[in-house]
């Protein structure tokens, strides 16, 4: 799985190269002109434009949090956007280069618990030409969301610590009886959901009126799930789903049918990892966005970089 991010003529020539090797190359529904599933034989962490950060290989699932997320991103202010569970940096690159495309006066506050992670997320975002635009923090993703001033973030993606039960894929998954044998406990699983529940009520105070959050993991586990998407919408009133149908051609087949709105990304359906996302918008005059935490810091990209 590839997905583009840097200069559009490196991908393109390992695009060609592809069809020269008569490998396929299919576009990634939800990733148009930036994801594309590759055959196993096209080995692109090996190209050297893949080393000089012109594109990034991911799950083709994975990609489905930030185009959710992104999808109308404001373009006439700062943004300030918060990756809550960003390592190893997939998608805090993939945020940080859609939103690139839109405006230069954002950050992208990435968090993540382990110190080893953020070093390869960090590496990842230099590597990717993103690092300008990044802040790093780490700790638990609550304990951020509680530090941070209310209503100070514009975007914030919760892509939440889980049991990973859709991850099994062959070839590069685990294999079915190793994958059912690493699978947590009835108890374990309590204790995931409840760590779930409590990030997003966290990020939701950090949220700022108009603001966007989305929820997703990569297990199909509806107590992990729609269950706690349900939770914050009913302790919450200000908080409102948001369809996802029209995400991509052929979303609507792939709504859950307890949530209506929400995505789940079936394994049997796409060639993918099983995946849900949930995007959840802040009722509220989305004019102002918290200016209190972000007008007096410097901005960012890479003219402040040089200054």
């Amino acid at each position: 799985f590839l997905w583009r991010g840097g200069d559009d003529r490196a991908a393109a020539a390992l695009l060609e190269r592809c069809a020269t090797r008569n490998e396929t190359a299919e576009e990634v529904p939800w990733a148009p002109r930036r994801g594309y599933w590759l055959d196993a034989a096209a080995r692109p962490g090996l190209d050297a434009a893949h080393v000089e950060g012109e594109f990034y290989v991911q799950e083709a699932s994975a990609m489905l949090s930030v185009a959710a997320l992104c999808r109308d991103a404001p373009r006439d202010r700062r943004l300030v956007a918060i990756d809550a569970c960003a390592a190893p940096g997939g998608k805090t690159v993939q945020l940080a280069t859609t939103l690139r495309e839109a405006t230069d006066d954002f950050v992208v506050l990435a968090n993540d618990p382990s110190s080893s992670r953020l070093g390869a997320l960090t590496a990842n975002a230099r590597r990717c030409g993103v690092e300008p635009w990044l802040a790093v923090a780490r700790g638990d993703a609550g304990a951020l969301f509680n530090a941070l001033p209310a209503a100070s973030a514009d975007l914030i993606l919760v892509d939440a610590p889980c049991s990973g039960d859709a991850t099994c894929r062959p070839p590069r998954g685990l294999g079915l009886a190793k994958h059912i044998a690493a699978q947590p406990s009835v108890g374990d699983l309590a204790g995931i959901a409840e760590t779930q529940t409590r990030l997003t009520k966290a990020a939701w105070r950090a949220l700022r009126p108009g603001g966007v959050l989305v929820y997703s993991t990569c297990s199909l586990r509806v107590d992990e799930d729609e269950d706690v998407v349900v939770a914050l919408l009913e302790a919450e009133p200000d908080a409102a789903l948001e369809s996802l149908a029209d995400l991509y051609p052929g979303a609507p087949e792939s709504s859950s049918p307890r949530l209506p709105g929400a995505l789940r990304a079936w394994p049997q359906a796409h060639d993918a990892a099983g995946f849900f996302v949930a995007r959840i918008r802040k009722r509220g005059d989305g004019a102002v966005l918290g200016e209190a935490a972000v007008d007096d810091a410097p901005p960012r990209g890479p003219a402040a970089a040089s200054a």
